[in-house]
Order: C-alpha cells, then structure tokens, then sequence
C-alpha cells in the first residue's frame, strides 16, 4: 500500500468534498480517501498498482481538478490552491461589480426614482447595453456553469449547479424575451446581481476559511526551510528536504533547529514553545535531545539528527492537526446526512415552486423569479461548514498552547468529561525524585547496596529507578555488569549480578518474592520506598521523594469549578498517595495499584453511569488505564506507547493545559451546535419565503436578496468559528 497527497481545486461546499470522496473511494484498489475542505487537499491509501493517472481522472470526471504532490503531505500546497483561488474570485467579483451597478442603475432607475437619459428609460437600447454588459459578467463567471453542469450530467449536483441553474434560467429568460418577444422591460439585473453577490460571498467566505486555519499554516512556517549541515569538515547548506538521520547539522543562534537530534557539540538554551507552548528556554548540552523547529537561542551547537521529515515529532505533531482537522465530530453525522440530499431536494423545491405559480395564475417572469430565489437562498454550504471550521479553528488554538486532540471524536469526548483521574510520578508530581534516605541491613554498607541497586536499574525507565542510578552516579560508584535483566510491571526489576539473583522494587514485589520475611524498615514520612533483596533476604531500602507541581493544587481546584472530579490513582503506597493527595485538594487517592488495577478502577466507574472519565498518565505503566478511559490524555511527551495510546497529547507538563484542553473541548463543540442550529434554522425559514409561501402576507425574497442572504449564511457560520480564537486569547 501507498500513501498519496493531492491539491484539489474547485471545492466550494461539503456536497463537494462528498463527491470527490466518492469518485475516488469506488476505485479498485483504493483503501481508504480523507478529503480536507478547508485545505483543498485529499490523502489515499491505495494499492501499490493503482496508477496516479486514475486517480487524476477520477476526480477531474467529478467536475474538479487534482494535483499530485508525493507520498508525503506538502505543508503549503493546499493553501497555495486556496489562495489562488481567493485571488481569481476577487478579480472576478470586482470585473462583476463595475458591469453589474450600471446594468442595475438602468433596470432600476425608474422603481427607485433615479436620473436616466431619456434615450435609455424603457427603450430597445436599455435593453440591447444590459445584455452588453451582463453577458461578460455571466462569461468572467463561467466555473459556475461547468462545474454545475458537470456535475449535474454526473448526476452529482453540486451549490454550483444551483448558481448555474439560477443564473442560466435568469439570464436565458431576458435574452428570450429580448429577442423572441421584443421587450424592452427585460431582467438582465437578475442573473448580474447573483453572480456579482455569489461571487463576493466565495471571495469573503474563502478569506474567512483562510483564518480558520491560520495556526496551522503558523505551525508550518516554523519548520527551516534550510539546513547547515557539516560534511567532510565544511558548512554546506542544503534544503530540508536534503537531511537525513546521522548527518551533523550546526544551529547558530536565532534559528530553528532543522530536526529531531542529540546534541554533540557546544551548549544552548532552545525555546520549545512551537512544540510545548511554553516559551520559558530549557538549557541543553551534549547529550540532551532537541526537538525539530524549536529555537535555538544563545550558543552554536552541533546536533546529529535522529528524525526527519513526518518521523521526527514536529512531522507527527502537523501530521495529527491535519488529521484532527479533517476528521468529523458524531455530533455532524445529522448534517452529513441531510447534505447527501441537501442540493436534489432544493431542485425538487425550486421545480415545485415554479409550477405552483404557474398553476395559480402567476406571469412567468414571476415564476421563475421565485424559482430562482429558492436555488440562490438555499445553502449546504453552510450545513457543510459547521462542524469542520469550528474543528480547524479548535485543533489549531490546541496546538498552539501544545494541545493536540487526535480526531474531531475525542474533542467531542473530551467536552462530556466529569471525572479525571491523574496518576502521581511524572503526572501530579514533577517525575524528578530524589534518593533522600538509604538504609541498609546489618552486613552491608550503604556505598556497596547504593551500586548494586543502580547496576540492577540502570536498564529502567522507571522515574524511581532513574533516580537511584543518579544518587550512584552522583557519588561515583562503579556500576556492575548484570545479566538476565527483566521487568515486574508496577512493581519492580531483577537480575543477575555475580551470578546471584536480586530484586529491586516495591513492598508487592518484596512480599512476592519474600513472603516470610518480616522486614520493614522504619518509615519516612512521605516518601516512597524502594527495596533491594535477593532471593533469601532484605537487603536494603531506599527512600525517594518528588516533588508536587506547583500549579497542580490550583489546576484541580479549577477542573472542579468546572464541575468536574478528580481522583488519583498510583502504584506508590497509600502514605504517599495521601500526602500528595493532601497537598492538590484531591478528595479521592487510591495507592497501591498495579497497571491492571487503575484500568479496572476507571472501568467500574464508567459503569457506575454518568461518568465520562478522562485518565492522565505519562507512563508505559499508564497505557492500559489511558486505553480503558473514555479519554486518555497523555502529558509531558511522555513515552511513545503512552502518547499512542492517548487521545489527547499534551506536549508540555503543565497540569494547567487540563483544564484548558476540557474549556477548548467545550467551546468548540457549543460553537459546532450553534453553527448547525443556525444553518438549520436557516434553511428552514429561507427556503419557505424564497418560495412565495408568504406573499399574502406581503413577505417575499426577490433573487438578489436570496443570493446575498445564501453568501451571508456561510460567513455568519465561518465568523462564528472564529470567535473562537479570540475566545482563547
């Protein structure tokens, strides 16, 4: 299988979006289709034989045109279409506009009592230079007309198809009774004025979806263009595309480091505010990590990449935006539905009008004038656009702040939660802990169980045994050779020093192993223990404490002024677990729980009913509660199972991005409802009126009021997915 990106052009609507969806997905070969509206792109999987021609041509058969861009997304390329799309839309709708007010003047200077030659009122010549001028507006505005009329030979019609319909019926009408039947009275203005007000309404509305995805394009502008990489002892820059892992990159002050890497020369601060959302600088030495389009801000440093391109974590971070951009929120599949019908329904409507008037005794230029308001005023676009602006705006604002929701899905989840539950080390805590007592039994000196300890976790990735390998190195004890290394999961490790077995864990571990030892060193108050033993007995403890966040005690008070819950769930004893809980305002803290016992503390009270339960770990150990939550939320980069586990990455630690995750969530689905209550409701009453339903009560919509009420619609539904933005600031 492949993966394909392509540039579409001519998307105007979601019906649109649908039928390109459906041109490609009926193709042999072709797995799955994601088509991005807002972006003008679409990605494929398909088979390996699957030629790009087919691909091309189905789309083009759809009525639209696609561009090949490679098996990796081009960051700007979507943007690029839609933008030149905005631009011919302006120059159309400015070329519509001088030819349609003098078209509009001489129709109408009589009605609304304007000056006139009076060569020109009501006479043949009127007549004869309205058809002059409004022919070149129907001409500078033919994508209309093919794209509508292709799509409907497809049996596909599209808002275009509408216009084209509209407009075409509007002006061949005027053009008959010009020539056929000699009037001087014709309406030209009609089909001037629908074009001219459609028109404008793309070019705003293509300007509005433009922001919708403004940090996007921000996200993306970050990355270097460039990158000065050292080969056989001299600089060379060299285009990004060019890198690849193991080459040496130089990052000098004030740029962006070009991709993931270690640093192996010189020292710096990076500001990772691109990827975190925090803009306080983290020092960084030969040996630490950098991250992709961060900034380097003070010392030249040497970096050699380990990721590149869509590998490293600024490649998946845009990769997982894009993805949350495109997808839909359950709460859309209403819409989705309707918008399958939406655009044959209004002809069936706008066909039904037109012989109702007929049927009662109407003028045909009546007629028709309220068949044509119900195809101008009629709006998908509006119904099409509801759910994905306001999940663009939202997933870019997250990314900012360092919030990344994997799919419009999980915001949705994560905007019903009630209940987050937090795990303590890495989480709650800052994950940093300290060896602040060692104790050892009679025999043993605490220099000899200190390196013994550290050689057995020297292979962990657990925060505790970090930080007993730190307290050796720290004192500079030589660690041991050892063999047969394995894991107890939240519980501890063993191997092999000497030939000899050891263990280094938990008090579960201690009485798994030694269930007739009666050992148990004195406590210190709030501090976790470690256990050295080996297979006969208790060798050691060691005592650690972490420090609680800062903010965690204020950011759960917020979660539950929101109304939410909180608990804690850790694998630490339960003197622990109360004392933190003590210190963060948390009401519930259960200690003592092995992976499989979080998961299935978080699945009982899903069960109980009415709770939506969001887990935030940072851990391997946390993957199986992230899974059994409704939402798991990974903070901190965490490990890579934890992040692909989780539904929601928060990429700084701040316990703060919580509760704003939750406040987003919230915000972008009430904007969703009120933009599909509006377009909705829209319809609804619009499409009545435009019909005539309500003449006898002197309430009716001419064809210029309906277009302009049609492009309104759709910048009302794209303004309000933009509050958003300024909601957040």
């Amino acid at each position: 299988m492949k993966i394909l990106h392509f540039a579409i052009e001519g998307m105007h609507c979601v019906v649109c979006q649908g039928h390109v969806n459906r041109a490609v997905s009926s193709l042999r070969g072709v797995s799955s289709v994601q088509v991005d509206l807002l972006g003008n792109s679409m990605t494929v999987e398909a088979s390996d034989d699957l030629p790009l021609e087919r691909i091309v041509s189905a789309v083009e058969k759809a009525g639209y045109k696609a561009f090949f861009k490679g098996g990796e997304a081009v960051l700007d390329e979507g943007d690029s279409v839609a933008e030149k799309e905005t631009r011919a839309l302006r120059g159309r709708f400015l070329v519509s506009l001088l030819l349609a007010i003098p078209v509009c003047w001489i129709s109408m200077a009589g009605m609304l009592r304007l000056p006139l030659p009076d060569a020109l009122a009501g006479s043949l010549l009127s007549a004869v230079i309205q058809f002059v001028l409004a022919t070149p507006i129907v001409l500078v505005n033919r994508d209309f007309f093919i794209r509508g009329i292709r799509a409907a030979i497809h049996a596909s019609p599209t808002m275009d198809t509408l216009v084209a319909l509209a407009a075409g019926t509007g002006y061949l009408y005027a053009l008959a009774s010009l020539v056929f039947l000699g009037k001087t009275m014709v309406s030209f203005e009609t089909p001037a004025t629908l074009l001219t007000l459609i028109t404008l309404g793309k070019w705003l509305e293509g300007g509005a979806k433009g922001r919708t995805t403004a940090e996007l394009r921000r996200l993306r502008s970050l990355a270097p263009a460039t990158a000065l990489l050292l080969r056989d002892g001299t600089e060379a820059e060299v285009p990004l595309a060019e890198v690849k892992a193991g080459d040496i990159c130089i990052v000098k002050p004030g740029t962006a480091i070009p991709a993931d890497g270690i640093v192996v020369g010189g020292h710096s601060s990076v500001n990772q505010a691109a990827v975190t959302g925090e803009f306080m600088p983290v020092d960084k030495q030969v040996g630490d990590q950098v991250i992709g389009a961060t900034i380097n801000q003070e010392g030249v440093i040497r970096v050699k990449v380990s990721a590149v391109g869509s590998e490293s974590l600024f490649g998946k971070i845009i990769t997982m935006v894009e993805a949350a951009g495109v997808s839909q929120a359950p709460v859309a599949r209403l819409a989705d539905r309707v918008c399958a019908y939406f655009v044959p329904g209004v002809l069936l409507v706008a066909l039904a009008t037109l012989v109702g008037w007929i049927l009662s005794g109407a003028s045909a230029g009546v007629s028709i004038d309220h068949a044509i308001a119900v195809l101008v005023i009629s709006c998908p676009c509006a119904l099409g656009l509801a759910t994905p602006v306001a999940i663009m705006v939202g997933t870019g604002i997250g990314a900012k702040k360092g919030i990344l929701f994997k799919s419009a899905a999980t915001m949705e989840r994560m905007s019903h939660v009630n209940l987050v539950v937090l795990d303590k080390t890495g989480t709650l805590t800052e994950g940093r802990p300290s060896v602040v007592k060692v104790a050892p039994e009679d025999g043993y000196d605490a220099e000899g169980v200190a390196a013994l300890a550290a050689s057995l976790e020297k292979a962990s990735e657990h925060p505790l045994g970090k930080a007993v390998v730190a307290f050796a190195e720290n004192d500079s004890l030589e660690l041991l050779p050892v063999e047969e290394f394995r894991t107890f999961p939240g519980m501890g490790v063993a191997g092999k020093v000497n030939n000899r077995e050891y263990f280094c864990g938990n008090l579960k571990l201690l009485r798994e192993k030694l269930p007739d030892s009666s050992a148990t060193p004195q406590e210190v108050p709030g501090a976790t223990p470690l256990y050295l033993f080996d297979c006969k007995r208790l060798i050691a403890a060691f005592w650690l404490e972490d420090t609680v966040r800062p903010e965690a005690r204020d950011a759960i008070c917020e979660l539950q002024s929101m109304g939410v819950e909180c608990a804690m769930l850790t694998g630490d004893r339960q003197g622990v677990a109360d004392a933190v809980a003590q210190r963060t305002a948390l009401a519930t803290a259960r200690g003592g729980l092995l992976p499989q016992d979080k998961a299935e503390w978080i699945a009982g009270r899903r069960r109980d009913g009415n709770r939506v339960v969001a887990m935030v770990g940072d851990g391997i150990n946390d993957a199986p509660a992230l899974a059994s939550a409704d939402v798991g939320i990974a903070v901190g980069q965490g490990t890579d199972v934890a992040v692909d586990t989780a539904d929601v990455v928060l990429m700084n630690s701040s316990l703060w991005t919580i509760p704003q995750a939750l406040k987003l969530s919230r915000d972008v689905l009430r904007t969703i409802r009120q933009n599909l209550c509006w377009a909705f409701c829209y319809n609804v009453v619009a499409i009545p009126l435009a019909a005539g339903l309500f003449c006898s009560w002197g309430v009716s919509i001419p064809p210029w009021a309906g277009a302009a009420a049609m492009a309104s619609s759709s910048l009302i539904v794209v303004s309000n997915a933009l509050r958003l933005r300024r909601n957040s600031a």
